[in-house]
């Protein structure tokens, strides 16, 4: 088996058509500055996008799509732009207890303008405790954010009613969906949120470039001066090449999608029972409801960040679960509200599969795990 192995949640490398698309759009921004062609080109070559990712997405409308330089510039567009927009009697932020540290941190920002971070409690299959969620969303708050890790994302009834709890006292709702798109259509999400965004590398589209769909209804004021391109969501411009390399990826996104869902699957169940061959101790935490793109297992007793350094001197590339992580290193309520210590919670590590990938990379990359953990 070749090396390395890379299971570490970076993208996927880019398609043939995508390379080409962003070799098109560097070729006209080349052409535009030398005077060859003029900006309506450009901007034709942006619309061809944005059309792309609504058809890929199956979203409602053209007007809502935004293109951002990454997912996380999507979430923070979102997170800081509603919070611009809200009233002044509204200054909560409410989000899951450990949830991505990009929303975190967007609602940190938030904090400088007088607005307070307000958690979510979870229950212990890491769904939200929507008891507790109708308590604490009222009109003081101003959004509500979830990240694709939570589990509730992939729980349409709990996307109904929080958006039905939210919507009751006027509450925006912000929902990432860069896992889910990778694996399955996200049906009525748009229309029970207010802004969706997600990760352009999840549709197949190059490093730096993200998109969020804005509901026409949402009240949003930019918090970025200068301009007020895509619908006002967002200022300055982005490379010509990456907007034509997502839009190139956007068109075959669907066919790339289909039937991926069942080769991850099989890797999940593969590297489940190849993890629970070679490691009879490993913990699997029970989080229900998560997409089949990933798997992560707790190495009892071990630092992850040892384990993940020592693999990665060999070639092996996996993560130590950042999903789980909050941006202090500290383990979130995901795992310790499942009952796990801190301790056990610190040796979380989380293999995120590609489609290159085949059950001989899963067996080959388990036998290298059990090699470092006797090691260790």
């Amino acid at each position: 088996m070749s090396i390395p192995l890379v299971f570490d949640g970076r993208p996927d490398p880019p398609s043939e058509q995508v390379s080409r698309g962003i070799e098109r759009g560097s070729a006209l921004e080349r052409q535009w500055r030398r005077g060859a062609v003029s900006r309506d080109a450009i901007d034709e070559l942006f619309l061809d996008a944005r059309r792309a990712v609504a058809k890929a997405l199956d979203l409602p409308e053209l007007n809502g799509v935004v293109i951002t330089s990454s997912g996380i510039e999507a979430v923070n567009t979102a997170v800081n732009g509603l919070a611009w927009g809200a009233e002044d009697s509204r200054r909560e932020i409410d989000f899951p207890d450990g949830d991505h540290e990009g929303f975190v941190e967007a609602a940190t920002w938030c904090k400088g303008l007088g607005f307070r971070s307000v958690e979510l409690k979870l229950l212990n299959d890491g769904r939200i405790d929507l008891g507790i969620a109708r308590e604490k969303i009222d009109n003081r708050t101003a959004l509500v954010a979830l990240s694709s890790v939570t589990p509730a994302v992939n729980v349409p009834r709990q996307i109904e009613e929080l958006s039905l709890i939210c919507r009751a006292v006027g509450v925006p709702l912000v929902v990432d969906v860069t896992l889910q798109v990778r694996l399955m259509p996200i049906g009525d999400l748009p229309g029970l949120c207010d802004i969706l965004t997600c990760d352009g590398t999840a549709l197949g589209g190059p490093v730096g470039t993200g998109v969020l769909f804005v509901s026409r209804d949402v009240r949003y004021g930019s918090p970025v001066s200068g301009g007020a391109f895509q619908v006002g969501c967002r200022s300055g411009s982005l490379g010509t090449g990456l907007i034509a390399g997502l839009g190139a990826a956007a068109l075959e996104f669907k066919d790339m999608r289909s039937g991926r869902i069942e080769h991850f699957q099989a890797l999940y169940n593969g590297l489940l029972r190849e993890l629970k061959k070679a490691l009879p101790k490993v913990i699997f935490p029970q989080v229900g409801d998560l997409v089949p793109c990933s798997l992560t297992f707790i190495l009892e007793g071990l630092e992850a960040e040892a384990a993940v350094m020592r693999l990665a001197e060999e070639g092996i590339y996996v993560s130590t679960g950042s999903s789980y992580l909050t941006a202090a290193g500290k383990p979130s309520a995901v795992l310790t509200g499942l009952g796990y210590t801190p301790e056990q919670a610190a040796g979380a590590v989380n293999l995120t599969f590609r489609d290159e990938h085949t059950m001989e990379h899963i067996k080959a990359v388990v036998g290298h795990i059990a090699n470092t953990v006797n090691a260790l």
